[in-house]
């Protein structure tokens, strides 16, 4: 008898062990998603802008011709309209990325 209430004591602590540290996973396991999909977001962002490089290249060249010439030479605008597959690719990850944390933040509270 008292070894069978023992039994049931343990039974019960390690059910409750067993729930907390599934709970402890499931947070580890979407911060884990989070930092991935955080990389993956950071570089897909890069898609959005244009390249810093073209834009140096164009405004050394205009500076090159302004010196040689002496006379103004009109700035090309440049606006950048980035392609909608990457605008759509973007805006999943950032909605994977918010979804996740919240659900990280959800299993913390």
């Amino acid at each position: 008898e008292s070894w069978q209430e023992c039994a049931k004591i343990v039974t019960k602590y390690d059910k409750e062990m067993c729930e907390a540290f599934r709970d402890e996973i499931d947070t580890l396991l979407a911060g884990l998603f989070s930092a991935v999909v955080t990389a993956f977001t950071i570089e897909s962002y890069q898609w959005l802008h244009d390249d810093s490089g073209d834009a140096s290249v164009q405004l050394l060249a205009q500076i090159a011709s302004l010196l040689n010439d002496n006379r103004t030479v009109p700035v090309p605008s440049t606006s950048v309209v980035p392609d909608k597959s990457a605008t759509r690719i973007n805006a999943y990850w950032f909605l994977s990325l918010t979804l996740s944390l919240s659900a990280a933040l959800i299993g913390i509270l």
